[in-house]
């Protein structure tokens, strides 16, 4: 359950992240932001998914 939650709020942080590297360019610093916010629940995904496999 928590892996589809992950996921789902990593697929919607990416079309934001799409949407605001569209408005302000990649080196924005809130686009910036997001890509390392993004990363964390990545991390925390391969985590979580790893424990379930195990």
């Amino acid at each position: 359950m928590l892996v589809a939650k992950l996921n789902n709020l990593i697929e919607n942080k990416k079309l934001e992240l799409v949407e605001l590297v569209n408005k302000h360019g990649f080196s924005h610093t809130k686009v910036l932001h997001l890509s390392q916010e993004i990363d964390k629940l990545i991390n925390k995904y391969m985590i979580v998914k790893k424990g379930t496999l195990e």
